[in-house]
């Protein structure tokens, strides 16, 4: 398997945003507050195996300071009127 490192560093500190992530086949998008602000192709078809399982946010022993709640995954693709709705 082939894994894709996703960065995007322009993140607003002290601020609250709203960050939604749409994988779509091999694309992969970030919008915050409703703009697309990143999007990369993927080298593989990823494989999401159990939708329960804990998201991880930055690398593993590294502390991660700032709050994140309303977390909600969907196991479909939404579109940009969805996104625009949220």
């Amino acid at each position: 398997a082939q894994y894709a490192e996703i960065k995007f560093d322009k993140i607003k500190q002290q601020k609250w945003s709203k960050y939604i992530l749409v994988i779509n086949g091999r694309t992969i998008q970030l919008y915050i507050d409703g703009i697309l602000v990143s999007a990369e192709f993927l080298p593989s078809l990823p494989v999401i195996y159990d939708i329960n399982s804990e998201i991880v946010l930055g690398q593993k022993n590294n502390n991660f300071l700032g709050k994140v709640r309303n977390v909600v995954m969907v196991p479909f693709p939404v579109s940009y009127n969805d996104i625009s709705l949220v």
